[in-house]
């Protein structure tokens, strides 16, 4: 049951004589409307802005604690189609490659010589479960002596999902055709995860937070370096990263391997979009000139350049700590 309170705002006329009439008197129901009514709308103002502030600050507070995987990351080193991860190990621990020249080139130009590895994150994506032990064991390793190596077992794509990779019985090269093609026709199929690469640059390294403390001395602000060895999905990945705009906000050089296959991929059944197909004789053409018509667009520093490291296929140094060697093929 509600209790309704009402003020009687009707004007009472007091008696008045010729000797004591006071003009402009108000009444005390009329006193009290005129004080209460504009302390209840002001009351009830600050109560919506407060609201409103309220609601903002929440929102605020929620985006700001969604952190991302390259927050506290000065310099990041991106190994897409990682294999085994040779590459985290040349950017990590140079001295035990010395025959691994173009990468320690690159890593030497890109994030400069005198480099400390407390100031690095590497993330190395590689889709095949036959080097899912050995990266998680190069992780527990590297992250040991306090450097940062996380490994995303998946391959990456233009959307999320699943596609079918193949063994393709290439075991004594750590399987480095791995891949949506069937190469030899005999390949053993294999269900893998995708992600949608661009959306994972978004997620995790657009608008990272940097570190308040740097170790090493650079002649650079904080970089993001590349390398792509995805064995003919860079058809796939390569436009989608160029047409979101993504590559130009988050990566300053990628290095890495063109492949000269078949490519067929399908229109999507909703859109009609999606599909390409290309002969192994023009598919990398297409592609270097893809990378001339992006290298044009004035507004975008990101380099592109068509090459790879295999030395130290197998590997064959020790992780931190460890007296043995890791070659894959001699386990």
């Amino acid at each position: 049951m509600h209790r309704w309170i009402t003020f009687d705002i009707s004007p009472r006329r007091a008696p008045q004589s010729r000797g004591n009439r006071r003009m402009g008197r108000s009444s005390p129901s009329l006193t009290i409307l005129i004080l209460v009514v504009p302390a209840v709308l002001a009351l009830t103002l600050w109560a919506w802005n407060q609201r409103d502030e309220d609601v903002y600050s929440s929102s605020t507070k929620i985006r700001t604690k969604q952190t991302k995987l390259g927050d506290g990351c000065y310099h990041i080193f991106l190994d897409v189609g990682a294999n085994i991860g040779v590459h985290t190990r040349f950017l990590y621990q140079p001295e035990l490659y010395p025959k691994a020249v173009r990468a320690r080139e690159i890593f030497d130009q890109q994030f400069g010589a005198s480099r400390n590895n407390s100031d690095f994150c590497s993330f190395g994506f590689e889709p095949n479960p036959a080097h899912a032990e050995r990266h998680a064991r190069l992780a527990s390793a590297y992250n040991g002596q306090g450097w940062r190596y996380s490994y995303v077992n998946a391959g990456v794509s233009d959307e999320d999902g699943n596609l079918t990779f193949y063994h393709n019985q290439d075991e004594g090269q750590n399987e480095w055709g791995f891949g949506d093609h069937n190469l030899k026709g005999v390949g053993v199929p294999v269900t893998v995860p995708t992600i949608r690469f661009s959306t994972w640059l978004q997620n995790e390294l657009l608008d990272r937070e940097l570190p308040e403390t740097v170790y090493g001395n650079y002649s650079t602000g904080p970089r993001v370096v590349m390398k792509m060895d995805i064995e003919s999905s860079e058809y796939r990945v390569l436009p989608d990263l160029w047409f979101t705009g993504i590559m130009c906000q988050t990566i300053d050089f990628l290095f890495g391997e063109f492949h000269p296959w078949d490519i067929s991929y399908k229109d999507d059944a909703i859109t009609g979009r999606g599909g390409l197909s290309l002969r192994s004789e023009e598919a990398t053409g297409v592609l270097r000139t893809g990378v001339k018509l992006f290298h044009s667009f004035k507004d975008c520093s990101t380099d592109i350049v068509e090459l790879d490291d295999e030395s130290y296929l197998h590997d064959g140094m020790p992780f931190p700590g460890a007296t043995e060697a890791n070659s894959v093929g001699s386990q």
